[in-house]
Order: C-alpha cells, then sequence, then structure tokens
C-alpha cells in the first residue's frame, strides 16, 4: 500500500485510509459485505484499501459458503469481484487498485482455474476501476460509463452500461415520488447499448 505524501495531500487532498478505520467502518455494514451481489463504489478510491477490504470479506465468504461446491465458488466470487467499484483522479491509484484487486482475487482462485479466469477478471476490474474525476463525471452530460454485471443462474453474467451521472439524478431528485395516491421508483436509463449475457470466460468478447 501506498504511503501518504505532502504533494498528493496539497494538490488532491489525498490522505489514505488506516486499516482500523477501515474496519470499524466495514464493521457497520458487515451484513452487505457478506452479500456477494452487494455493490460497493468508492469516489475517490486512492490505493483501493477499502475496496481490498470489502472484496476479501466476500471471498472469504464465498470459500466458506460454496466450500463444497468449487463451480459455484468461482462463479460467486467473480461474482463479488464485479460487484467493487472505484474511481480516482491519479491514474497511479487507479493502476494499483487494479492490480491489488486483481492479486487478491487470483489467490482466492484454485490453481487450475487461475489461467482461464485471469482475462475475463482482469477485463471487468478495468471496467470497473475508472480513471476520471468523479465530481466532474457525476454531472449531467458526462460520458463516463458505468458497467453492471448481473449474474444469471450460475453460469452466465449479463453486462448493463450506465452513465455515471445517471445513476445519482434519483437521488437528487427524489427516489419515490408521490402521484395520484401511488408511489413510483425513478428508474435509471440505461446506455443505448446491448450485451448478450455470457459465461464469464467469453467476457473479453465485449469491449
Amino acid at each position: 500500500m501506498r504511503e501518504n505524501s505532502r504533494e498528493n495531500i496539497q494538490k488532491f487532498g489525498e490522505v489514505f485510509t488506516p486499516k482500523w478505520l477501515i474496519d470499524e467502518m466495514l464493521a457497520l455494514v458487515e451484513h452487505e459485505t457478506l452479500r456477494v451481489e452487494s455493490t460497493f463504489l468508492e469516489p475517490s478510491c486512492g490505493d483501493g484499501r477499502v475496496l481490498c477490504a470489502v472484496l476479501e470479506k466476500k471471498l472469504q465468504h464465498c470459500k466458506k459458503i460454496y466450500s463444497k461446491n468449487n463451480h459455484h465458488r468461482t462463479f460467486f466470487s467473480f461474482v463479488a469481484l464485479s460487484s467493487i467499484y472505484g474511481i480516482d483522479i491519479q491514474i497511479k491509484n487507479v493502476e494499483v487498485t487494479r492490480k491489488t484487486l486483481f492479486a487478491l482475487f487470483l489467490k482466492s482462485m484454485n490453481k487450475h482455474d487461475q489461467n482461464w479466469i485471469t482475462p475475463p477478471a482482469q477485463h471487468v476490474i478495468s471496467k470497473n476501476i475508472m480513471f476520471a474525476d468523479a465530481l466532474i463525471a457525476s454531472r449531467s452530460g458526462s460520458k463516463l460509463l458505468v458497467s453492471q454485471w448481473s449474474p444469471i443462474s450460475t453460469s452466465h453474467i449479463q453486462r448493463q452500461d450506465f452513465y455515471f451521472h445517471n445513476l445519482f439524478m434519483g437521488q437528487w431528485s427524489g427516489n419515490r415520488h408521490h402521484d395520484m395516491g401511488k408511489n413510483e421508483t425513478t428508474l435509471i436509463r440505461p446506455a443505448d447499448v446491448t450485451f448478450k449475457s455470457r459465461r464469464i470466460v467469453d467476457l473479453t468478447k465485449d469491449a
């Protein structure tokens, strides 16, 4: 993990979160860290230490729950990886976060699965850990895309892209509004791209 530098503190306001604080934060949402599909987004992810802590908890949970079924363990560990998102304004932080997440994930895989799962894992990480300014990307008109990876049964993954700024529109305008006595949920409009549901190994076929 990287250390705080005076230059980055002054230029970016960058201060890395200490482990004790990460542990306390995750203890507050422990039930979510045990849900494989629960999404975690760090809009200023730094070197990825918070995201790695989340992924580690999810991978440990998968190992425990699916200890007798390697296919399920591998599949849902991949789903756990695909639920981790990060953005940072410094490319070095993005590179470090991607590398650390991948190493953590690959270490959790059985040796005979490591070769075939490496390309799709790196593909998903490259999509989910983004080089951008989260404040600028959250404004209407931003072209930053976020990919959602949804499990289909225990064999396929369905990808759907969204514009990052659209993810906030429902919150800023109110997720729910009262109309004619009925509650209606604001739907987030996806990007106009259609992807096939694919096996994990085939996810790299889509750019």
